[in-house]
């Protein structure tokens, strides 16, 4: 069961990289396309996807890290 925690925990930490990273070049892109509401909404749907999978990446650092 350990072994399985670990890897959890490794996966969460991996995810949470690509995460962060996802979510800082949306934050660059909105500033290049403040005019495009096409644009906009896109990036606020991908930008709310983004916060979707940070959440389920919390639940399972909590998995992860459960007594």
């Amino acid at each position: 069961m350990e072994k399985s925690d670990q890897t959890a925990e490794a996966i969460a930490h991996e995810l949470n990289n690509v995460l962060i990273i996802i979510d800082l070049s949306l934050d660059l892109l909105k500033e290049q396309y403040i005019q495009n509401d096409k644009i906009e909404h896109l990036l606020k749907v991908a930008h709310d996807n983004v916060k979707r999978g940070t959440e389920l990446n919390q639940r399972l650092l909590e998995f992860a890290n459960r007594d």
